[in-house]
């Protein structure tokens, strides 16, 4: 079995948990961190991922430093931390030299995991928290809750047609105003047989465009093989 891990994750969270900040006196505090302690951080949750599955074959996916929806839309993930924690660039050049790693040009490792792992047959389980892997249909361990779940292709269609519809305020695409989980829900019950065409009728009810809702389904949407 292999282990496709988003390393992005793994990686940040070490970094940190492994900053420290120092105050030398009233006027000036700076932020510092031990790499070795990061990377000793890094190396427990893979150790954990490794004797959960009993598996030593793994990949890393990262995100590339530049990202094609941001071109899109320059909203998109507008509102995050643009720092990084201290130490993290340190972090991945160890990652890159210990462990097979993947980065695609323009895509972030969500799309990475997604082209590798959507439908594929082999034998591996995808790793991540991120909830918008559900458009994903594969194996999957979620390290923050400690589930397994596997997404059926019926299943990961249906959330990112929901997508479409509700948006995401932490990524910055608004999806289509009023419309939550609940009324999502109903309009792709309702056209479940044609889930984009009960997307543009809800955008069209609503006075907005196909455009408008091609913008928020390139936004939503972590690639697939077919995309890419």
């Amino acid at each position: 079995m292999q282990l496709r891990i988003d390393a992005d994750f793994i990686a940040y969270r070490a970094a940190q948990s492994a900053e420290v900040e120092c105050n030398y006196n009233d006027f000036l505090t700076t932020v510092q961190s031990d790499t070795r302690e990061a990377i000793k951080l890094f190396e427990a949750e893979i150790k954990r991922f490794k004797k959960k599955f009993q598996t030593r074959n793994l990949v890393l996916y990262f995100t590339s430093s530049r990202n094609f929806r941001k071109e899109l839309s320059p909203d998109y993930k507008g509102s995050r931390i643009k720092r990084k924690p201290c130490g993290y660039n340190a972090l991945l050049e160890y990652c890159w030299d210990k462990y097979q790693c993947v980065k695609i040009d323009g895509l972030e490792a969500d799309d990475a995991l997604g082209i590798a792992c959507h439908g594929c047959k082999k034998d591996f389980v995808l790793i991540s928290p991120d909830k918008d892997f559900k458009q994903i249909a594969c194996r999957q361990y979620d390290p923050l809750k400690g589930e397994e779940r596997t997404i059926s292709p019926k299943a990961a269609d249906a959330f990112f047609y929901r997508q479409i519809l509700t948006g995401d305020p932490t990524d910055g695409y608004p999806g289509l105003k009023g419309i939550g989980e609940v009324k999502a829900s109903a309009i792709l019950n309702k056209g479940k047989h044609d889930l984009w065409g009960a997307v543009l009728a809800a955008y069209e009810a609503a006075g907005q465009t196909e455009e408008d809702a091609l913008l928020q389904a390139r936004l939503a949407r972590i690639l697939r093989p077919t995309d890419f």
